[in-house]
């Protein structure tokens, strides 16, 4: 067809974000601001694609500061994004073309799984279009298996096609001065990070008459938390920071988020439970703390005084750095760039007074060592409780590979779902 090669690598949401930072740096002299000084900042999904654009040739002079909240470097090959599971190349279970292959079927518009792949495959490519934009959407949603911490569609999103992205590991492309952006990087992620997922999860807590939450398993729920977060904080902030490092860049600031102070609901300790979640920090760095009921369940009148001077402190660090590309500010603790030497304080933690406050700290964790504390963790007693904790870091934080997995011992009775 007519398309770029930037739009066939499938990286659209890359392009658009690459398109706002052209006319930012086109226009923003117009509205008083800066072109040559642009931060690019998000959480999650957000801080996803501005790891992206760190590592893209594309955005080269166009943003001069990132912060990833939350974030991740981890990106698939085309191969998995297309290709089917079971192939020479093995695509993603949610690849493509099996997402297409099962909707085929479940429309009625091809008998069995082996006559849908053959639909797929000898089709003219036009003609294949049009029936596949025929199908509903509803269709396609429910195509996608295995749906992650039982509610969030598992598929490819990103990839290292070689035109946005570099085809090269991140990790790898990260140590290497000319392989990225070497601009001021904050990054970061919040301690409980998992906890928001397993706490929407039915396999851990079940709604007692549809509203009042009860967690299953305590001891499972709170390790299996700590060590998928744990998994998160190593691949999503100190691993990209150490590769940042090691390619001679010095203003890398890394940090950890720990506000916990959640009342009691419904009888259930959310502070415990939920903790310092995925996404929490979001109303901090913003300001406000008006997020609607559920706001009003999270935000109460006794923890109101920490949590607003805690906002104010994030607020001054997020402001620093997008003027300076340094975050620290006279009247709050120093944060230092970030140091992997042994002792070394390596992030700043984010916090009220009751919890230890703002200090820089050190302490570095790995993917072995939670691995090791894993295997020996008294709250998961059984061969299967720790196996089932393992195939979450592989389907979740990709922590371990199909392949490690299956060399534990222990866990070969109990089989990693399809890919």
């Amino acid at each position: 067809g007519d398309e770029s090669a930037e739009e066939l690598s499938g990286n659209w949401a890359l392009l658009d974000l690459l398109e706002a930072l052209r006319w930012v740096k086109q226009n923003a002299a117009a509205f008083g601001g800066d072109p040559d000084n642009v931060t690019l900042f998000g959480e999650s999904a957000g801080g996803l694609n501005t790891a992206s654009l760190l590592l893209s040739p594309l955005s080269k002079g166009l943003l001069h500061r990132a912060i990833i909240q939350s974030g991740g470097f981890s990106r698939m090959t085309p191969d998995e994004g297309e290709r089917f599971a079971d192939g020479a190349r093995p695509g993603h279970r949610n690849s493509s073309n099996e997402v297409l292959a099962r909707a085929l079927v479940a429309e009625g518009l091809a008998p069995d799984a082996k006559a849908a792949r053959t639909l797929l495959t000898t089709t003219p490519g036009r003609q294949l279009a049009r029936t596949l934009k025929a199908l509903p959407p509803a269709a396609l949603l429910k195509a996608y298996a295995g749906a992650r911490g039982g509610w969030m569609l598992d598929l490819p999103q990103l990839f290292r096609d070689g035109v946005v992205v570099p085809t090269g590991e991140p990790l790898e492309v990260l140590k290497s001065p000319e392989g990225w952006n070497p601009v001021p990087v904050m990054v970061g992620t919040n301690r409980d990070e998992q906890n928001l997922f397993l706490f929407m999860d039915p396999a851990h807590v079940e709604r007692r008459f549809g509203m009042f939450p009860h967690v299953l398993d305590p001891p499972n729920y709170l390790a299996t938390g700590e060590y998928l977060s744990r998994a998160w904080r190593v691949a999503g902030a100190e691993q990209p920071a150490l590769a940042m490092v090691q390619s001679g860049h010095t203003q890398v600031f890394a940090y950890r988020f720990d506000w916990d102070e959640e009342p009691v609901a419904a009888g259930t300790e959310l502070s415990r439970y939920l903790g310092a979640a995925h996404g929490l920090e979001i109303p901090f760095v913003f300001g406000h703390f008006q997020l609607g009921r559920l706001g009003k369940v999270l935000f109460t009148e006794e923890n109101l005084a920490g949590r607003e001077a805690l906002s104010r402190a994030l607020r001054a660090y997020w402001g620093a750095f997008a003027r300076t590309g340094w975050p620290s500010v006279e009247e709050h603790p120093a944060w230092r760039p970030f140091n992997a030497a042994p002792g070394a304080d390596a992030f700043l933690v984010l916090d009220t007074p009751g919890g230890g406050g703002i200090r820089m700290a050190g302490g570095l964790d790995s993917t072995e060592a939670l691995l090791a504390d894993l295997a020996k963790d008294p709250r998961l007693p059984t061969a299967e409780a720790r196996c089932r904790v393992r195939q979450q870091l592989v389907g979740w934080r990709r922590a371990l590979t199909a392949e490690q997995y299956a060399a534990v011992e222990e866990c070969r009775p109990f089989a990693l779902s399809a890919r």
